[in-house]
């Protein structure tokens, strides 16, 4: 089965989700790939810093060789922390902004006064709108989803002492074969 699965691969995206669907492809991820399973609940949902994996929303982009680039090479996501220089005031207008692009009640005066700093600071990765950009791995802002969590308190401790995400490279440990399937179920959670 598990070669019948590799086979079905070599026109990878008319495939992907035909070989997520083989019973190999989920036993093979559950037995190669832990890490998945360990840090996610079973419905893959995700958890504070990992991503939930059966929504639209990827950082990276959700095509299969996005994904699987990522199983291969891990991935580094670094956002500098901005709290030194916007300051406490400037910290809570940007987060009120921010958290006002998903269409959440803020207040207008701490907002405008955010948008600024966005502007000059967090649209070079995040883009003029907050719609991210998966080659930067800068998250989408105006989606509503949130991967270290979206309250107030939560998107101003990302501003003030940034992120830095990371998943790690499996090429060695897995190899090709075994990287195919596992970005075939992957791809099937969303």
């Amino acid at each position: 089965m598990f070669n019948r699965a590799v086979g079905l691969l070599v026109q990878p995206s008319a495939q992907w989700r035909k070989v997520a669907k083989l019973p190999a492809a989920t036993m093979t991820t559950m037995i190669l790939y832990p890490c998945i399973m360990a840090l996610l609940p079973a419905d893959a949902r995700g958890n504070s810093g990992f991503p939930n994996l059966s929504d639209s929303d990827w950082i990276w982009g959700d095509t299969p060789d996005n994904i699987k680039t990522s199983i291969t090479n891990g991935r580094m996501a670094a956002m500098p922390a901005w709290g030194p220089m916007l300051g406490d005031d400037g910290v809570r207008n940007t987060a009120a902004y921010v958290l006002s692009l998903s269409g959440r009640e803020v207040d207008a005066e701490q907002a405008a006064a955010g948008k600024e700093k966005f502007d000059m600071i967090c649209a070079a990765c995040h883009g003029a709108d907050g719609t991210g950009n998966p080659m930067l791995g800068a998250p989408n802002l105006a989606n509503g989803v949130w991967l270290y969590g979206g309250d107030p308190e939560q998107v101003m401790s990302s501003i003030h002492d940034g992120r830095k995400g990371v998943m790690p490279a499996h090429a060695e440990m897995l190899g090709e074969d075994k990287i195919h399937i596992i970005t075939a179920y992957v791809y099937s959670l969303n």
